[in-house]
């Protein structure tokens, strides 16, 4: 659904800033809280974390036509910017705790668009009990829509891309590969899987996989070490295997497509596999796979990824995942 209007008097131009503050606060309910820990000051106040815990901080954002498009329902959309934040505090093991919001919205964005916007942006803040604790809105040019959230959360073992050790096993939760079919809009944030992995000191390291396995699993790939990945273990998603003509095309896919929103991590070599998927299984219900090892590289300079099976680097010009800014 397109997020503007040709008629001004459904635009929220016919609000104005104010007005739409006031239904922002009505549309979000009792995930806003009251002054001075929400909205309506220049600034939240907000209660240090637990005892024992860290503050753990991140940023994303939600740009029309970049993140979505008119395909998108505008729930699907709120949702998805919620959900992108939510997926950085999990790769941190860390409980989410609030969201501040910032929009740049062109005077024709819908109300009625706004609104369900909201909709989807609240279902998500409830289910993970976040509080939204203020922001800011300003125009922008005609047929503008940005939005991003600076996210807070707490932890008690915070976890990181670095830490990986020669001989850790490599994991990722889910699926890889064709979130463009829709799963970039409706997926869920591996928040209590998270929190479970960091609560383990077997986990060494973790990311959430947003810009394709190829781009982010070397930046867990310690200096002087190599992932040795086995191409035919990647689980790949039933949207990759059945838009792409071959299961190569579809492993392609998951290796380059990114926004899958799944954690990748690095296990101790002194857990065995079964006990591990054992207490897992025993936990969550989300699946997860070992997709390779952290190895010495041979020689000092090789390739950060290497393809075990076929004995060779698992690279090419294609093979980069995505990046801002480049053509992709």
């Amino acid at each position: 659904m397109n997020p503007f209007t040709d008629h001004p008097d459904q635009s929220i131009a016919a609000w104005g800033e104010s007005v739409l503050i006031e239904h922002i606060v009505q549309w979000m309910g009792d995930r806003v809280p009251p002054p001075p820990h929400g909205i309506g000051d220049d600034a939240a106040v907000l209660p240090p974390p637990p005892d024992g815990f860290q503050l753990v901080m991140t940023a994303d954002a939600l740009v029309w036509r970049s993140h979505f498009d008119a395909s998108a329902s505008p729930e699907q959309a709120g949702r998805k910017l919620a959900n992108r934040n939510l997926s950085d505090l999990a790769a941190m093991g860390a409980r989410p705790g609030f969201f501040i919001l910032t929009l740049q919205l062109g005077k024709n964005v819908s109300k009625t668009w706004i609104q369900w916007f909201f909709h989807g942006f609240h279902e998500a803040c409830q289910r993970h009990e976040v509080k939204l604790v203020g922001g800011d809105i300003s125009s922008a040019p005609a047929s503008t829509f940005s939005a991003s959230v600076t996210a807070g959360g707490f932890a008690k073992h915070p976890m990181f891309r670095t830490g990986g050790q020669a001989g850790d096993s490599i994991w990722v939760t889910g699926s890889l590969g064709g979130s463009r079919q829709g799963k970039h809009l409706d997926f869920s944030p591996r928040v209590q899987e998270g929190l479970w992995l960091a609560e383990r000191a077997a986990v060494h390291a973790m990311i959430d996989l947003t810009d394709g396995l190829a781009k982010d699993l070397p930046a867990l790939v310690p200096n002087g070490l190599q992932a040795a990945v086995r191409p035919s273990a990647i689980p790949l998603s039933a949207d990759a295997l059945q838009t792409s003509p071959n299961e190569e095309a579809a492993l392609h896919a998951a290796l380059t497509e990114g926004e899958d929103f799944e954690l990748l991590f690095c296990l101790s070599s002194a857990i065995p596999p079964a006990q591990f998927i054992e207490e897992w299984e025993a936990a969550q219900h989300t699946p997860i796979t070992c997709i390779g090892m952290l190895i010495p590289a041979n020689p000092q300079n090789a390739p950060p990824l290497w393809d075990s099976e076929k004995n060779q680097p698992l690279s090419d010009v294609h093979l980069e995942g995505y990046e801002h800014f480049r053509a992709n």
